[in-house]
C-alpha cells in the first residue's frame, strides 16, 4: 500500500515539475517575443 502511494506521489511530483517547467518556458518565450517585438518596432520607427 505504501509503495503504491510513494509511486503516486512521485508521479504527481514529476507532473507538477513538468507543468511548472512548461509554464516557465512559455513565459520566457513570451517575454523574448515581446522584447524582440518592441525592438523591431523601435528599429522601424
Amino acid at each position: 500500500m505504501s509503495v503504491v502511494r510513494e509511486n503516486d506521489a512521485t508521479a504527481l511530483k514529476k507532473m507538477v515539475i513538468r507543468t511548472i517547467a512548461f509554464l516557465k518556458l512559455s513565459q520566457i518565450l513570451m517575454d523574448t517575443e515581446w522584447i524582440y517585438g518592441t525592438f523591431h518596432l523601435n528599429y522601424f520607427i
